[in-house]
């Protein structure tokens, strides 16, 4: 059991964490990986930089983490939409899950720049490839939900499907906050999510 005395610091390690991570996000968003430094972060957070190095030892440590924190909060979105979703549209769900996924972006500007890093680092390619695995996973789940039967057809619809979403999410990158722009966008990529799926659904209900 943990003394009293031992909770205030513990408290004070958690919120050091949160902040740390809160100005991390805010420099990768507006400056990029390379400017998201320990030293910047720390400067940003106003935080010393020996307090947060056994959590972070270095810049590398600290996108694994946020990416960690993007993994969970998009698993949370897709499988809220497994639970909910419409299995007699496929389409409207889809279309809502995009809305989703595009309105978490824009309220969370580092993801994109975080994208980019993770493409063009080629330290970070194994992770990246993790995590359109894990993607994928939630995917079939989402399919699955949704009343696609097949398994083997399902798992390759959903690893073809995430690549076309991390291909959204660069399109929507370059026009972020420009609303009209992302809604073309939705539009365009909505038209060959749902003609490649079709057949895999179709197959399904026959």
């Amino acid at each position: 059991m943990l003394h009293e005395r031992d909770k205030p610091q513990q408290m004070r390690s958690k919120k050091r964490v949160e902040v740390t991570l809160q100005a991390a996000k805010k420099v990768l968003a507006e400056s990029g990986y390379a400017s998201m430094t320990l030293q910047a972060v720390c400067q940003e957070a106003d935080v010393k930089p020996t307090s947060i190095y056994r959590y972070w030892p270095n810049q590398a440590a600290l996108l694994t983490n946020l990416l960690e924190v993007f993994e969970e909060e998009m698993a949370a979105l897709i499988l809220g939409h497994a639970e909910d979703g419409d299995s007699s549209d496929w389409r409207h769900s889809l279309r809502q899950l995009i809305g989703d996924i595009t309105d978490y972006c824009e309220t969370n500007l580092w993801v994109y720049a975080g994208r980019t890093a993770l493409s063009d680092n080629s330290v970070f390619m194994q992770m990246h490839r993790q995590t359109f695995a894990l993607f994928a996973q939630h995917i079939s789940r989402l399919f699955d939900a949704m009343g696609m039967v097949d398994d083997a057809k399902k798992l390759h619809a959903a690893q073809t499907y995430t690549l076309i979403m991390d291909a959204y999410m660069g399109a929507v990158s370059r026009d972020s906050g420009n609303r009209e722009a992302i809604r073309q966008i939705q539009d365009t990529f909505m038209e060959v999510i749902c003609a490649f799926l079709a057949p895999y659904f179709e197959a399904t209900s026959s």
